[in-house]
């Protein structure tokens, strides 16, 4: 059975949403654009196994990529830092893409988002490129798509003081 045929068995042309964690990252970036050419409209959230593949399976159409040794970094970091949540299965986080023209020309330090509303940037998309990488220094501009991830009250509280 082809990938195709496996997606449309599983119901792929009905679903709001597809979450492809593969172990090989050839294979989620193929799965990506098979998705993209039987519904181009279904949301794809991926999982790459390193920090080089996320780039690759963005450009094969995924909606959301984060990498494994990004989310194990994150979590060991929150391991050593007090105020700082685990983000694990238990807890319930929200992903969102939207325009904040409420942070045009700040940097991610100067605008304090995590402080004030608890929500992590993981992503901005600018001029048809996403950017995964992201320094405390990374000026927002005004037609920038962030990808904001937090739990409901967060994203909530975000919406209000920046979109």
């Amino acid at each position: 059975m082809t990938v195709a045929e496996t997606l449309r068995e599983a119901g792929i042309e009905d679903a709001q949403s597809v979450v492809l964690a593969l172990p090989e990252e050839a294979d989620v970036e193929f799965a990506t654009l098979v998705v993209r050419d039987i519904d181009p409209t279904t949301e794809v959230i991926a999982r790459a196994e390193t920090n080089e593949a996320v780039s690759k399976i963005y450009r094969a159409g995924a909606d959301y990529t984060l990498s494994l040794a990004t989310i194990s970094g994150r979590s060991i970091a929150s391991l050593v830092t007090d105020d700082e949540e685990i983000l694990g299965i238990e807890t319930n986080v929200e992903i969102i893409k939207t325009t904040a023209p409420g942070l045009a020309g700040e940097t991610l330090q100067s605008a304090h988002i995590r402080e004030r509303t608890g929500c992590t940037v993981v992503a901005v998309e600018r001029d048809e490129t996403t950017v995964t990488e992201l320094s405390a220094d990374f000026q927002l501009a005004a037609d920038d798509r962030l990808v904001i991830a937090g739990s409901d009250s967060g994203v909530n509280a975000f919406l209000e003081q920046f979109c």
